[in-house]
């Protein structure tokens, strides 16, 4: 009844005999539970695949919603071109104040060799404010800490007032000491009190200043503002006060009484009393005198 052992053929290990070609009981109950299961899989796999459909569906529509709602972390996703000094992303500056802006560095890089640029953003995203700037500097190649070049970069976030500046290494060594904490005082003030025309150009102006010491010009010699607009300022400025404050309420009483009196007398009494008199009494005596005969 058992199983006779076979001759040993090739591929098998000495010692080893064939099994019945008839199943057990044991394995025949792990055959049905398996034709079960899988019977039970194949009746449950399109309401698992409809599952996961509904899933996948809830979960695009959850993310698109968050990026609808959080527009800039796709749209600063990729650091904007630079052009020139002042890029003005965050639109916080007037036409007029981003030239002049514009000048004053341009003719502080000609004076000092310093390239200073400034960017303003509206907010840096899932990054903070260190990150952003530090990619930015990468991309743009203005103040790398590993570059030789001269360069600063200041980032500005209009949101929330934050700044920071990336300096390269080429520009510390010509920098005063103090002069990125000063420019920082400067600014935090006048952003606070004025808004971000006013805080920018503090910080612009004690930069210049702090970088002339060295090299011989004051922040007067890079402004392209001419002199003449801020006297014409102030002398409309000291002609607006007087009018508001004093007018003058004596001038009208002493001129008009004294004027009307004189000429009206003068030429009353002078012209009837002269003429009346005179002609009639001198024309009888001339034509009478000369026509009696003798």
């Amino acid at each position: 009844m058992n199983s006779l052992p076979l001759p040993l053929g090739e591929g098998q290990g000495e010692g080893l005999t064939q099994q019945s070609p008839h199943p057990t009981l044991p394995q025949r109950e792990r055959a049905s539970t398996q034709l079960s299961f899988q019977a039970n899989y194949a009746m449950k796999l399109p309401f698992m695949n409809q599952r996961a459909i509904i899933f996948v569906l809830l979960l695009s529509i959850i993310v698109l919603c968050w990026f609808g709602a959080h527009p800039g972390v796709h749209a600063q996703a990729r650091p904007p071109v630079a052009s020139g000094h002042i890029n003005d992303f965050a639109e916080v500056l007037n036409t007029a104040t981003r030239d002049r802006f514009e000048k004053i560095l341009d003719n502080l890089k000609q004076r000092a060799g310093i390239d200073f640029v400034i960017a303003t953003v509206k907010n840096t995203g899932s990054e903070t404010l260190y990150d952003y700037s530090l990619r930015l500097a990468n991309d743009w190649n203005i103040g790398v800490m590993t570059s030789p070049k001269k360069s600063v970069l200041l980032t500005i976030s209009s949101d929330n007032g934050e700044f920071l500046a990336q300096i390269s290494r080429g520009a510390r060594a010509d920098l005063p000491d103090g002069i990125i904490g000063e420019m920082r005082q400067r600014m935090q003030e006048k952003i606070k009190s004025a808004g971000y025309s006013e805080g920018m150009l503090a910080g612009i102006k004690a930069f210049a200043n702090g970088l002339g010491a060295r090299n011989n010009f004051t922040f007067a010699d890079l402004d392209p503002q001419p002199a003449e607009n801020v006297i014409a300022e102030n002398v409309v400025a000291q002609q607006q006060r007087p009018r508001t404050v004093a007018s003058p309420s004596v001038q009208p009483t002493e001129t008009l009484p004294a004027q009307p009196a004189e000429t009206t007398a003068a030429r009353v009494t002078e012209t009837p009393a002269a003429q009346p008199p005179e002609t009639p009494k001198a024309e009888p005596t001339a034509r009478i005198a000369p026509s009696s005969p003798a």
